[in-house]
């Protein structure tokens, strides 16, 4: 093989390794960005009006849902009810959805032990083949009160296979505000879609069947 030909199978596979990279950035996802939750205080010098105060709301929660659906889910620190600490991205694998509260919400308590259930249940979830992460926010009160923490988790147990805890800071890097919050994740762990706060079960099957097709 002359110099030539050299240079130019060279310069063939610099190129071949060139189109693959910018192909493979194309598919690069970011990942979520959190949401400065201050943005949410009242502003008590201006004496704000409870219109100004739902306008702020919803304007922080477009910049949730902005910072959150098409990004992928970053490496946090989880763990699970044996105190066995994970990656969350680790745990995920194909679709996923995590539901996440905090236990001293009563309606997203409600919404992990009652409405998420039976809406699952009303769409055959099991038959699927889906995964359902139960993420708990856990808060100071759960450590000075661990019993009440304890007994929730068995409580969840007739319900959610995989159950994990995690530290309320490490929640907010992935916009888990509102109790309870749904993330529906895809096969390369990009989130599809988010949902905040409570809803009916009417409302949580529709909201499924949409996000799961």
């Amino acid at each position: 093989m002359n110099k030539f030909d050299y240079m130019r199978i060279r310069a063939y596979f610099e190129f071949v390794i060139f189109l693959f990279l910018a192909i493979s950035c194309q598919h690069a996802y970011t990942y979520i960005i959190e949401t400065d939750i201050n943005k949410l205080a009242p502003d008590r010098k201006n004496g704000e009006t409870i219109i100004q105060s739902n306008e702020k709301a919803r304007k922080f929660f477009d910049e949730v849902t902005n910072n959150t659906v098409g990004k992928m889910i970053p490496h946090l620190k989880i763990t699970d009810t044996l105190g066995n600490k994970k990656d969350l991205q680790d745990v995920l694998s194909g679709k996923t959805i995590i539901i996440s509260s905090d236990l001293y919400c009563g309606f997203g308590e409600e919404g992990l032990l009652n409405d998420f259930p039976k809406a699952m249940k009303r769409i055959g979830a099991e038959k699927n083949h889906l995964r359902i992460i139960c993420l708990i926010k856990k808060q100071q009160d759960d450590e000075e009160n661990p019993k009440r923490l304890i007994n929730t988790l068995k409580e969840l147990n007739r319900y959610y296979t995989d159950i994990y805890i995690i530290n309320e800071l490490e929640s907010r890097k992935i916009n888990l505000f509102a109790n309870p919050t749904r993330l529906y994740i895809n096969k390369d762990k990009v989130v599809t879609h988010i949902a905040l706060g409570i809803s009916t079960i009417e409302l949580l099957e529709s909201e499924l069947r949409e996000n799961l097709n």
